[in-house]
């Protein structure tokens, strides 16, 4: 598993336009149904990243294509990946098998919504220590997320999901908190 990830600033708009140029056509087609130019430039920054993490980590180029369920990989080498993005944050996890990732900025929160999305193992995880709950709350968001990801079901059920029983890594970027999720997560 190799993880990487980088800010949206990082690219400049020469490099934005050609990762745009290179896109395989399902991929430029996901990213022309995006309207606001924040978001075609997080997509495009988590393109980038792939390509880079890809040459960097196995000395691969290749063309990022997506599966039956929407989830990216390089076909060429039965790579998977999967790509967040937050704020002003792109991160992106690469693997041999499915894998997920997610990243938040940590921000307060009401906490009711917990009501909606934790098992009763994770609300007892989350309201175990109060001067941690916000970050405990970010992590099981997180982790669901990324399981989603792997999965590639798109959110489901929150409940369905027991983060405590998931093999995940947990990685702290200043107020932001990302979370790598996959069936071996080592």
């Amino acid at each position: 598993m190799n993880w990487s990830y980088c800010k949206i600033s990082d690219f400049s708009s020469e490099e934005y336009d050609k990762a745009y140029e290179n896109l395989s056509l399902s991929r430029k087609k996901r990213i022309d149904r995006l309207t606001a130019p924040d978001s075609r430039m997080r997509s495009l920054a988590g393109e980038l990243l792939v390509l880079q993490t890809l040459k960097k980590e196995y000395n691969i180029d290749g063309v990022i294509e997506c599966d039956e369920k929407g989830r990216p990989y390089l076909k060429e080498n039965k790579i998977f990946i999967s790509i967040a993005h937050s704020g002003e944050y792109v991160a992106c996890a690469v693997d041999e098998s499915p894998i997920g990732i997610d990243i938040e900025k940590i921000r307060d929160i009401d906490f009711k919504i917990s009501n909606r999305i934790c098992t009763e193992d994770e609300k007892e995880y989350l309201f175990e220590h109060e001067m941690e709950k916000l970050y405990r709350f970010y992590e099981i968001w997180t982790a669901k997320e990324a399981f989603f990801k792997m999965q590639g079901t798109g959110i489901k059920n929150f409940k369905s999901v027991n983060i405590l029983e998931l093999n995940r890594k947990v990685f702290n970027l200043g107020e932001y908190l990302v979370q790598i999720v996959k069936k071996d997560c080592n």
